[in-house]
């Protein structure tokens, strides 16, 4: 169909498909599933003209597919490698370095050497007759990039707005025969003789291109303009015209090996992922009132989070984290489409915007392998636990929380008659049902160790704020959604204790049991019931050094109970 979807929803369509790789161009998808084969959907047809052309590379070249249909490619010998996608126009690279190409000819963006629509997929001569081995491409808006095996660049499609496009010097006789009396497109590939160190990656903007090479610098070239230089200037038209490409050098990036970028051919910033896992970007990211004319490094709820992947989209970014997790920023509704729900957050922001990222809750207790971004929408390759691993009737999955569920359930949240904790037990509950997380108990009367147990949520704001959701948070932070507690994160956690709350003297505290015996705590400390010999506050879990071989848990107002395994009872 073609509605809004405001959260990540699974496409039936790709039942019994193991997808192994997606692209996401503004207009139109694809995916290669296991098997090699090559499923593309939506627009087929010319940006502003209402005709096909052959982006998806199907028969009968309608002009839009609502559904995934195959994709016949030329190289049948080879597997498929990856597929990119860029404003109308799609290539599939082959494990063997062959790169096939389809979709509108404008401005000499297939590499063919002319401007002509090609409707199923063609490969590019250039790389065939001159041996060269593709592994990446990268689509602008105005030109289109590649990187060989040998690490060596080349570029083709049209600099009329600014001659460093390209990042190379055009040879006169190839001046003198461009198309059509067309100035400046150039259709057929041409190496890029600059870079003195190979180039690992590129990536392409509106009218800017970026290389990295394997030193882990960053190089721009093109229009310079919104900051994309990282230069500390906004714009220098007078630097358009250079075509050597610049090193980007603003803010502390050269004092960090970058190890992957991102741009999306529909906007005007940049991404870039370090070897420690931090994010810089720079340009303009739509969803500021400012230009961001030099690297900054991305924090929030992303600090300390070890980053694996990045992705750009119009208005929007992503991160992946090495568990698995998404967290999301930007505008749920791109300034260059009618779209909306990019950010995957349940539309809350299609008028204002995040500037610090978010996770995507929607996709808890999943493991998340890929992400994309485009223009105005999302997708991502995600497995559930169950895919991974046989679990057992009492698993808990890949996620715990901390909320009870038997008839003590959440006394926490519903000990007092206030409507707001009310709706936010009802909620966490319903949270984690739709994902058949099963819930870990506060208070059982079960000593039974679930190895399965991993990590553990908290939410709302808890009274006083003093750390007993273990979320590192004081004052009047508040969590409609539950939080994963960081700092118990991949620890085995079997049991979870709240202290009831009785007067406004003895706040409530938190202790977590793990399955090998030992206990966490968190909260108001004091009366030293958090059992490290402190009488201040915690507010994240912090392990109790004197507890070991611990086997049951409970908190009290201003106390605390533990017994050993020997049967041994302490309080403190």
């Amino acid at each position: 169909d073609t509605l809004d979807r405001l959260l990540p929803k699974k496409n039936p369509l790709f039942r019994n498909k193991k997808v192994q790789t997606i692209a996401l161009g503004s207009y139109h998808s694809a995916a290669v599933v296991e098997n090699g084969q090559i499923l593309t959907w939506g627009s087929n047809k010319h940006l502003r003209i209402d005709r096909p052309s052959g982006q998806l590379s199907l028969p009968g070249n309608p002009v839009r597919s609502l559904v995934p249909c195959e994709a016949k490619p030329v190289n049948t010998t080879s597997i498929v490698k990856t597929v990119v996608l860029g404003p109308q126009r799609t290539f599939v690279i082959y494990e063997d370095g062959t790169i096939e190409t389809c979709g509108e000819g404008d401005k000499g963006l297939l590499g063919l050497g002319d401007q002509n629509d090609i409707m199923k997929l063609t490969r590019i001569p250039y790389f065939m007759d001159n041996k060269i081995r593709v592994v990446q491409v990268a689509c602008g808006l105005h030109a289109t990039y590649a990187v060989s095996d040998e690490m060596r660049m080349y570029s083709w499609g049209c600099h009329d707005f600014c001659k460093g496009l390209l990042a190379r010097q055009i040879p006169s006789e190839e001046q003198e025969s461009s198309l059509f009396g067309t100035k400046n497109v150039y259709p057929t590939p041409g190496l890029v003789d600059f870079f003195k160190e190979g180039v690992l990656q590129v990536s392409g903007c509106t009218m800017t291109g970026f290389a990295l090479t394997e030193k882990g610098e960053v190089w721009v070239f093109g229009y310079h303009e919104f900051g994309l230089f990282g230069n500390g200037v906004e714009k220098n038209h007078s630097l358009s015209d250079l075509n050597p490409p610049q090193r980007v050098e603003g803010g502390d990036i050269l004092k960090h090996k970058i190890v992957k970028i991102r741009s999306p051919s529909h906007g005007n910033h940049v991404m870039a992922l370090t070897s420690s896992s931090q994010i810089f970007t720079w340009g303009h990211l739509d969803f500021k009132f400012r230009m961001q004319n030099e690297p900054t490094i991305v924090g929030g709820e992303l600090s300390g989070q070890k980053v694996i992947d990045i992705a750009s989209g119009t208005s929007h970014c992503l991160a992946l984290t090495e568990t698995g997790e998404i967290y999301t920023w930007g505008k749920d509704k791109c300034s260059k489409s009618t779209s909306i729900g990019g950010l995957g957050l349940g539309g809350m922001y299609t008028e204002g915007a995040i500037e610090e990222p978010r996770l995507m809750t929607s996709l808890l207790g999943k493991r998340v392998t890929q992400i994309h971004a485009a223009l105005g929408y999302s997708a991502a390759i995600v497995r559930s636990y169950e895919e991974e691993s046989s679990l057992n009737n009492s698993s808990l999955g890949r996620s715990g929380l901390s909320m009870r569920s038997s008839s003590n359930c959440m006394n926490a949240l519903r000990g007092s008659s206030n409507t707001q904790r009310l709706k936010l037990a009802e909620a966490a509950e319903r949270f984690f049902a739709t994902r058949k997380i099963q819930y870990l108990p506060l208070i059982s009367n079960t000593n039974s160790r679930n190895t399965n147990s991993r990590d553990v949520y908290a939410v709302g704001g808890g009274f006083k704020n003093v750390g007993q959701l273990g979320l590192g948070l004081t004052s009047n932070h508040r969590y409609n959604e539950p939080q994963i507690i960081r700092a118990l994160k991949g620890e085995s956690v079997v049991k979870i204790d709240l202290s009831p709350f009785v007067d406004f003297d003895n706040g409530q505290h938190t202790l977590f049991l793990l399955q090998n015996g030992l206990v966490y705590a968190s909260g108001m400390g004091n009366c030293g019931q958090l059992g490290n010999g402190i009488t201040h506050n915690y507010l994240i879990p912090k392990r109790i050094r004197t507890l070991q071989n611990i086997k049951s848990i409970t908190a009290g107002p201003g106390f605390s109970f533990a017994i050993r395994e020997n049967g041994a009872v302490l309080v403190w």
